[in-house]
């Protein structure tokens, strides 16, 4: 596994688990249609540690305790969530399955114009 995967499947953990896996992989996309796009960090873990606020992730759930300690308890029993989580991300960064936000860059869970609702939530492009 790269590290690449690792931290795109912790925020595709934290963000989405539960989710159907095209919402996983949504989110992983928007991941990686970051680092591609020249408005923000240019490496997906830059872009997964890009912070909003003084000590704030982009993705919240990295910040919160309770995330790191589900994500590690998951991770060391392999359970479905986080080899879903992993699928995901490993999808992502690899291209082999279609991004099914075409291009986003953001997601959120408000609705609005030229959103596109994927599981729990709607994906954007900035």
């Amino acid at each position: 596994m790269s590290s690449d995967e690792e931290i795109v499947g912790r925020v595709v953990f934290g963000e989405s688990r539960g989710e159907p896996i095209e919402g996983q992989r949504a989110v992983a996309y928007t991941i990686v249609n970051r680092a591609n796009h020249p408005g923000f960090p240019n490496s997906v873990r830059d872009v997964a540690n890009q912070r909003t606020n003084p000590g704030c992730h982009q993705y919240e759930t990295l910040d919160i305790p309770s995330h790191n300690s589900a994500w590690n308890d998951h991770k060391r029993r392999n359970t479905q969530e986080y080899r879903n989580a992993m699928e995901a991300a490993r999808d992502a960064l690899s291209g082999r399955k279609p991004d099914p936000t075409h291009g986003a860059t953001s997601f959120n869970q408000s609705p609005g114009p030229n959103k596109t609702r994927i599981g729990n939530h709607y994906f954007y492009r900035n």
